[in-house]
C-alpha cells in the first residue's frame, strides 16, 4: 500500500491524553516521531518491519520513513518534532535511521525518562515550556543516537520528495496533473515522475487517486453526504469514474462500503 504524505505546519506535536483504539493508515512525514507505549498494544508496520508493541516498549520513526499504527486499548506518550529543531544533529539525521526501529529493555528506560519530560513540558503551551521542549527534545535524539545503532538512510531527494508531497496533499482534489507539479517543484516531468514512482511505488496518477480514496474513505464512515458529493469533493468529474476507481482498489462499490464500512485502509 502507498504512504500517505502527513503535512503538518506545527513545529512539536504531542500525543493526546487517555486509552485509544484507533488505525491509522500508511504515512509518510518528514518529521521525527518517537512513541512509548504506556499500556495496551500498537500493531506499528515501520520501514520493511512490522511488530506488535507491549507496554514498555518504544518506537522510533525518521523522516521520509512509512509507517503505520493501529493502537488498541493504548495509552502512549507521543512526540513528534521538525529535525531542524536539533540543528547539531543535521548530519546524522539526514544520513542515517535506526536499524531497527522498535526499542525494548534497558534502552528505553533513558529514553522514555527525556520523553516523557519532554511530551510534560509541551503541555504548558507557554513559551518557556515550549523552550524546554526543544532543549529535551534535542537530549533525546542525542541519547537515541549515542545507545541506538543507525544505517546510512539513502534518501537523496528527500527534500524534492517533501515538496512533491506537499503540493499534492494540498492540491490533489484539483484537476492537477505531472506537468503543472514539476513545474511548481521547479524540477523536470522526468525527475519528478522517477521520484514518485522510486519512493511511492505508483505512478504520479496512481498516487493521486491514493490521496483521494483515502479523503473519500473519511467522509463516507463519518458523513451522511451522497456519493455523488463525495466523488466531486474528492476531485472526480464524475460518480461513475469515482465508483469505478473505488471498485477497482477495494472490490466493493462506494455505496457497499458505506453499508458495512469495512477496514479497507
Amino acid at each position: 500500500m502507498i504512504a500517505s504524505f502527513e503535512y503538518r505546519t506545527d513545529t512539536i506535536a504531542i500525543s493526546p491524553s487517555g486509552r485509544h483504539t484507533v488505525e491509522y493508515p500508511l504515512l509518510i512525514h518528514p518529521q521525527i516521531e518517537f512513541i512509548y507505549i504506556e499500556s495496551g498494544s500498537a500493531i506499528c508496520s515501520v520501514d520493511n518491519y512490522e511488530k506488535t508493541l507491549h507496554a514498555g516498549n518504544m518506537v522510533i520513526v525518521f523522516p521520509y520513513i512509512p509507517h503505520r499504527y493501529k493502537f488498541i486499548d493504548a495509552e502512549y506518550c507521543m512526540v513528534m518534532f521538525d529535525p531542524n529543531l536539533c540543528p547539531d544533529f543535521t548530519k546524522e539525521i539526514r544520513g542515517c535511521k535506526p536499524k531497527y526501529p522498535f526499542i525494548a529493555g534497558e534502552s528505553v528506560k533513558k529514553l522514555n525518562d527525556v520523553l516523557k519530560k519532554a511530551h510534560e513540558a509541551r503541555k504548558s503551551h507557554t513559551e518557556l515550556g515550549d523552550k524546554i521542549t526543544k532543549g529535551y527534545i534535542n537530549v533525546l535524539v542525542g541519547e537515541a543516537l549515542r545507545s541506538l545503532n543507525f544505517i546510512e538512510n539513502k534518501n537523496e531527494n528527500g527534500d524534492v520528495l517533501a515538496r512533491i508531497l506537499k503540493y499534492c496533499s494540498e492540491n490533489f482534489k484539483n484537476d492537477i496533473s505531472v506537468e503543472s507539479l514539476a513545474k511548481t517543484v521547479g524540477i523536470s516531468q522526468k525527475y519528478c515522475s522517477n521520484v514518485i514512482s522510486s519512493r511511492l511505488g505508483q505512478n504520479f496518477r496512481e498516487y493521486i487517486n491514493t490521496l483521494r480514496m483515502f479523503e473519500a474513505i473519511k467522509l463516507l464512515r463519518s458523513t451522511e453526504h451522497p456519493i455523488t458529493y463525495i466523488a466531486l469533493e474528492v476531485g472526480y468529474k464524475n460518480q461513475s469514474t469515482f465508483n469505478r476507481v473505488f471498485l477497482e482498489r477495494y472490490g466493493v462499490t462506494p455505496s457497499e462500503y458505506r453499508k458495512t464500512k469495512l477496514n479497507l485502509i
